[in-house]
């Protein structure tokens, strides 16, 4: 009988890699779950996974990750790798996740893997951006990403595809969601639609491209499932909940505009991409059709508020390196 395929990811104890194991449970893939620390709850739960194996390496040490090839059977053992980076947080430099990433998808060729997936983040419609002037100084890191892995698929034949996921609507769980609501809130322009994407469609997504390699290969794939405006959220939310999304004090959001460069930042980020999309709605649109040929079972925000109605789970108060503190006291 031969051996299952096997695909290494990254950030496997956290949100987007948790749910590339999920949505790769039933499948015939053999996943190696990469984490720095392997003796936390995290790593023990997936280690209950029978279709998960979990390694120990740094994604800054490239003796490690070498390792992690080796031990996996050396060349073309690996058959792929789902690539997600931690974010550096709110105006920090991406300096080491740029590092981070060239490093593994360098790696990933060197060791002939056949299809690499990166989740990336949104941009403004269309493939690429001409440079990383006209990117977000957030993402500045991701773009120069995406650009060496498309040099590797043109020198070195990487098979690549990349997601680029839309906010996250666990942007909006627990008391730090409704923060994050007022702040947005308080910032956008009444008409401004933003685009959301529940973290398990990531995985969903990236699942499909695993299995469609072919269809795939060299493609951009959007994970957008709504596209509302800030009241328009807050209604679903409340339709749903019977309470407010935007439950707290204009002024908190205000505040944090007014005290933190990178919240405020975020705002223009969010509204120039909400004009990106207007002027390029053609391939916005076609884009999106491509991502929902390959995964239809897309999550809406009504659906995603339903399943957290009376969610219990701890709060996220420090998701994304970014809490309540920060945002006041301008250190985000």
């Amino acid at each position: 009988m031969a051996s299952k395929r096997k695909i290494l990811v990254t950030g496997a104890t956290g949100k987007q890699g948790r749910s590339v194991v999920n949505a790769l449970r039933d499948s015939d893939f053999q996943l190696l779950a990469l984490t720095r620390n392997t003796s936390t709850p995290a790593a023990d739960s997936l280690r209950s996974e029978p279709h998960v194996q979990v390694v120990q390496a740094n994604l800054d040490s490239e003796e490690s990750l070498r390792r992690v090839f080796g031990d996996a059977g050396g060349h073309n053992a690996i058959w792929g790798v789902f690539m997600m980076l931690p974010y550096s947080g709110l105006g920090q430099s991406t300096e080491g996740e740029e590092r981070q990433g060239k490093l593994l998808a360098d790696l990933s060729a060197e060791y002939g893997v056949s299809v690499f997936v990166y989740s990336s983040a949104q941009q403004g419609g269309g493939d690429f951006e001409k440079s990383v002037e006209d990117v977000w100084i957030d993402h500045h890191g991701k773009y120069r990403i995406e650009t060496h892995i498309r040099d590797l698929g043109e020198t070195k034949g990487l098979r690549w595809t990349i997601i680029r996921p839309a906010i996250f609507m666990e942007l909006f769980e627990g008391f730090m969601g409704k923060v994050s609501a007022t702040i947005m809130r308080a910032g956008f322009k009444a008409d401004t639609k933003l685009q959301l994407a529940a973290v398990d469609d990531i995985g969903g997504v990236a699942a499909a491209a695993f299995n469609n390699p072919e269809t795939t290969s060299r493609q951009i794939l959007p994970v957008v499932s709504d596209e509302l405006t800030m009241q328009e959220l807050n209604d679903t939310y409340k339709k749903v909940t019977g309470s407010n999304l935007c439950s707290l004090p204009n002024a908190l959001g205000s505040l944090a505009l007014s005290m933190n460069k990178g919240a405020k930042a975020v705002i223009v980020h969010f509204e120039g991409l909400s004009d990106k999309h207007t002027e390029r709605r053609d391939i916005v649109d076609a884009q999106t059709a491509r991502t929902r040929d390959l995964y239809p079972q897309m999550t809406s925000f009504e659906s995603w508020v339903g399943k957290q109605k009376g969610h219990t789970g701890e709060s996220q108060g420090d998701w994304n390196k970014v809490s309540l503190w920060k945002l006041l006291t301008g250190r985000s």
